[in-house]
């Protein structure tokens, strides 16, 4: 089973590859995700217009690791990015029957999260948490993503 090619969801971008024909159709990639759910995001898009996203099982890539030169406030933007490019993936590709409800159990997940962080006197992963679902809330930030 771990060997051969699998059609899956998503591959990373560190290690993608696609054909021109697949980037003319789906078109680039989001340049305002800047890190993370890019290469997600983009995988989906080009599956909802019926490509297939596939991993080969024995390639073997090569990539620095980031958590090797990670510092505090790096782990604190990488956060903020990780679950806000989430939510604007979730926002761009649900079905809009199921985008409200996802989007709020989101929501109040993210927020539980920031309870619990100041609980454990972690006040600035609260803080960013929390400016996560600020910055998320305004109707014009999922204007602008609508395609």
């Amino acid at each position: 089973p771990y060997s051969g090619r699998v059609e899956c969801d998503i591959v990373a971008a560190s290690c993608a590859l696609a054909r021109m024909s697949a980037l003319d159709a789906a078109g680039p990639w989001d340049a305002r995700y800047f890190i993370y759910e890019d290469d997600a995001e983009w995988c989906l898009r080009l599956k909802s217009l019926g490509w297939k996203v596939v991993m080969d099982l024995d390639a073997v890539v090569y990539h620095a690791p980031w958590h090797a030169r990670l510092t505090p406030e790096m782990a604190s933007r990488r956060l903020y990015y990780a679950l806000r490019n989430r939510l604007w993936t979730l926002h761009r590709l649900l079905p809009l029957a199921r985008r409200h409800a996802v989007l709020s159990e989101w929501f109040r997940n993210i927020l539980a999260d920031a309870m619990e962080s100041f609980e454990r006197r972690a006040a600035h992963r609260a803080r960013l948490l929390v400016r996560v679902v600020e910055d998320e809330a305004r109707p014009w930030v999922y204007a602008a993503l609508d395609p």
